[in-house]
């Protein structure tokens, strides 16, 4: 449930989270009501040392009992395992928070993957050299969870994927691979139909941004010159702004591409990505999924157009956005001869290619290297395909139907169903991977430092405290009867008492070490670094955890450090639940 270790710490803590379990049928509750603060928070605690024997175990393995009257809350898709207590939920989304109560400096992490899907679980950047040519590189984050809540939010049209930016898509080569490309597998091809892609009409993004508008200059969500500032105030050209866009198209999807135009205007690096951040923003907050790429290589400003797209990748890294890498392609594949190939001799547009037909030619890795619009074109459906798969479909896929032999539904809408668990208390240990996790500080201006990249997670008392998520896919449908969170210490210092809890608000994982200030990331002080805060003006970390915001919290003692180092601290099922 929680592990930990980057590869490349030297003194770690892994978590290896098993959770005991057995397979139990459910069925999905109604929505989830409120209850007071003081009330969740005040509900019985077990003993210290948590509610499920523990003994030193291998690696692999973790044992559980559960009394045979102990009956469980049906919340969601999950059925859990409680002491004989019903519970209302004050909120269905909610994160676990490993907050401490210890004197215990503790470990660096390894990432397990995280997702189902393999398009969405974690990769070694240095594996970038690996990945054939005719392949784009993948995320070295996950997005799709993050962005699946961000499209629920949303009322945008089934499949209305907007393409937004400068000259670079408003290109009418930007786009023919799409509409007529040969080499296009059963996948591209659905992904392009579930976009509209050939309807010519206001669903059709691809139609949208090619369009050359009587105004000139321009199409309905792209123009010549565009900057990240014009894009947001609107009026370039006669182009509405990206606020305008939203409201007029009402997409599921933006495609974003901007920043050459700044970097020709040598526009301050912090400047465009806060108006990068703005943009990105006012997606976020219509439910839009925002699909980020960086710009291509400036010829003309390159040491600017390169920390822009640093930038973009902090950004999307933080955010937990799907992310387009067009600068990468591009250099993967020239790293020294980009200028006349991929991009016009000494200009900032990608090339159409050596033959007219360039920008249609199947996507091999030969004419990858020939055709900047052809590379950019296939990046974007490949990626576009890849949201469709990880985000939507999942959405879109039916309910579970109820299971022969369930207690019905409460036709009260009472959402708290208690159930008796399965005969046996044996269960199954299953090993369940963590996808982000950071650590925060209150001390001073370490308030405001991000900690998502840091080797280590920290643990002392009130002063610093670890936020963990962990992939809850494999515990669907079952019966959580003990979880342990394994940990292997990074100093002399031991872990004794330890408190763990849900979150009440989402949270961005950053990459910053040593209290580094990274806009848009989290911090003691701030869901997003520098502005957003956990739940009110002036509120900091500690008004949604331990009680706080209808958080749920527990404490337990640890084991004994074995002879290799690691200790063993049990976790309520409650909590592994309510993240589930």
């Amino acid at each position: 449930m929680w592990p930990c270790t980057r590869p490349a710490a030297a003194a770690k803590v892994r978590a290896a989270c098993r959770a005991a379990l057995a397979r139990q049928g459910l069925r999905r509750g109604g929505p989830l009501h409120p209850l007071p603060a003081q009330e969740v928070a005040s509900m019985p605690r077990p003993p210290a040392g948590g509610s499920a024997a523990t003994r030193p175990r291998s690696h692999g393995n973790t044992s559980a009992h559960t009394p045979r009257a102990a009956r469980g809350l049906l919340c969601g898709p999950l059925v859990i395992a409680a002491r004989a207590f019903p519970l209302r939920l004050s909120n269905p989304v909610l994160w676990l928070c490993l907050a401490c109560t210890l004197d215990a400096a503790a470990r660096a992490r390894e990432r397990a993957p995280a997702c189902a899907d393999p398009a969405d679980r974690p990769v070694d950047p240095a594996a970038a050299s690996d990945v054939p040519l005719d392949q784009p590189l993948p995320q070295t984050w996950q997005y799709a969870e993050a962005m699946q809540n961000v499209a629920r939010r949303g009322d945008g049209r089934p499949g209305v994927v907007l393409h937004v930016g400068d000259s670079i898509t408003h290109a009418n080569p930007y786009g023919q691979w799409a509409r007529r490309g040969q080499g296009q597998t059963d996948e591209d091809r659905a992904a392009l139909a579930w976009m509209h892609m050939g309807a010519e009409d206001d669903t059709d993004g691809w139609w949208l941004s090619r369009f050359d508008h009587p105004d000139g200059g321009r199409s309905f969500t792209a123009a010549g010159g565009l900057r990240a500032d014009e894009l947001l105030a609107g009026g370039k050209q006669g182009l509405p702004s990206l606020a305008e866009m939203l409201a007029r198209y009402r997409p599921q999807v933006v495609v974003l591409m901007i920043g050459t135009n700044d970097a020709s205007a040598q526009r301050p690096v912090e400047a465009y990505l806060a108006d990068v951040s703005r943009a990105i923003d006012l997606m976020l907050q219509r439910g839009v999924v925002p699909v980020l790429s960086s710009i291509p290589p400036h010829p003309g400003a390159a040491e600017l157009a390169a920390a822009y797209n640093k930038g973009l990748r902090e950004l999307a890294q933080a955010r937990r956005l799907p992310f387009i890498d067009y600068e990468a392609e591009i250099l993967r594949r020239r790293p020294d001869d980009w200028n006349g190939t991929l991009l016009n001799r000494n200009d900032v547009h990608p090339t159409l290619g050596p033959t007219p037909d360039s920008a249609v030619l199947p996507p091999t890795a030969e004419n990858l290297r020939a055709s900047g619009y052809l590379l950019r074109t296939w990046l974007s459906v490949r990626k576009l395909g890849e949201v469709k798969r990880l985000v939507f479909d999942p959405l879109a896929a039916p309910r579970q139907p109820q299971l022969p032999g369930e207690p019905p539904t409460p036709a009260s809408g009472d959402d708290a169903l208690l159930i008796t668990p399965p005969d046996s208390p044996a269960g199954e240990a299953v090993r369940v991977p963590v996808c982000r996790d950071t650590w925060f500080s209150n001390v001073g201006d370490e308030a405001d430092g991000n900690q998502g990249g840091s080797p280590r997670l920290k643990l002392k008392s009130i002063q610093e405290m670890t936020l963990v998520d962990f992939d809850p896919a494999p515990l669907a449908g079952r019966v959580v009867l003990a979880a342990t969170w394994h940990v292997k210490l990074a100093g002399p210092e031991i872990l004794h008492r330890v408190t763990a809890g849900s979150f009440a608000a989402e949270w961005v994982e950053g990459t910053g070490t040593s209290y580094a200030k990274q806009i848009g990331s989290s911090t003691f002080n701030h869901a997003r670094h520098p502005n957003l805060p956990w739940a009110y003006p002036g509120s900091d970390l500690t008004t949604v955890t331990l009680g706080q915001g209808g958080t749920v919290w527990r404490m337990a003692d640890a084991s004994p450090p074995n002879e290799h180092g690691w200790q063993e601290v049990p976790v309520h099922p409650l909590l592994v639940a309510l993240r589930v």
